[in-house]
């Protein structure tokens, strides 16, 4: 496939990753309608010589979701309103290529989507440059790509858990909380399914949370994905902590592991999942 159309397969994918991380700090559950509109793209222009170049017309965040600038409370995460998907995947593309594996926007999913703009280069082309409107361009070359592949592959595997702490933030709109640990750790934390309005009612209350905890590729807590949110007024500070990352990754589980079974289907997938995507997928069955 030409280069022009690799891009355009591949671009929509990695800026929906980037844009549900960078607003909703996840790139799991329930796809947003905001998510939809903020990716409706239009080509404006389109050239080969004498490089390929393709101009898109992009909807700003504050268009396709002005729902999420309602609250007012400051949020690190909250966005430029006047930025676009493009602009959001080139910071998540300029965390990896600066080497910042702390980034609150990098997971294993959105790391493999930019470690897949290898397939756009092709070995034919040295870089694809993203240039929004309010981001700096950012390069994506074999550096970044493989650097990115690298950086998925070390992201600790999700662990579940359940943690105690205080309620100190509440993004409605974008169905995100904020929990402050007995130490006085923050935790962010997002709640994928289900109603989050019931939460303003235990909003600086001591609560329980369940659910899963994701690693940034340093190894350090990212977020956790809640699936139960009830008070816990007298729970024990032994659970206001969050778990460390497993010292195996699945890769590694895979390495050693004897070639029948599971591990001789390991890299034979044929479709896009992450594996995150499939384990919870098998979760399903269990």
């Amino acid at each position: 496939m030409p280069v022009a159309g690799q891009f355009l397969v591949h671009f929509p994918r990695a800026a929906r990753q980037a844009s549900r991380m960078f607003i909703g700090g996840s790139s799991r559950g329930n796809t947003p309608t905001w998510i939809n509109r903020l990716l409706d793209f239009g080509i404006h222009r389109m050239t080969n010589r004498p490089t390929t170049e393709i101009i898109v017309d992009a909807p700003t965040i504050k268009e396709a979701a002005p729902h999420l600038f309602d609250q007012q409370e400051f949020w690190s995460t909250k966005p430029n309103p006047k930025a676009t998907a493009l602009d959001l995947l080139g910071y998540a593309v300029r965390d990896v290529a600066k080497q910042h594996p702390d980034s609150d926007i990098l997971d294993r999913s959105l790391l493999n989507k930019i470690a897949r703009f290898d397939n756009v280069l092709d070995g034919c082309y040295s870089a694809v440059v993203l240039d929004g409107l309010h981001s700096r361009a950012v390069r994506v070359h074999s550096v970044v790509t493989n650097r990115a592949h690298q950086w998925a592959e070390e992201t600790p595997l999700p662990q579940t858990a359940r943690i105690v702490g205080k309620l100190d933030l509440l993004w409605l709109s974008a169905r995100v909380f904020g929990l402050i640990l007995d130490n006085g750790r923050s935790v962010r934390g997002v709640v994928s399914d289900g109603d989050i309005a019931p939460l303003s009612a235990l909003f600086k209350q001591r609560v329980a949370v369940s659910g899963t905890v994701y690693y940034r590729p340093s190894g350090t807590v990212q977020r956790i994905e809640a699936t139960s949110i009830i008070r816990g007024d007298d729970e024990s500070t032994l659970w206001s902590r969050v778990p460390e990352p497993a010292s195996q990754s699945l890769d590694r589980i895979r390495a050693g592991a004897n070639k029948s079974g599971w591990a001789n289907m390991a890299g034979k997938w044929p479709g896009d999942e992450t594996e995150e995507e499939l384990l919870g997928s098998l979760h399903e069955f269990a």
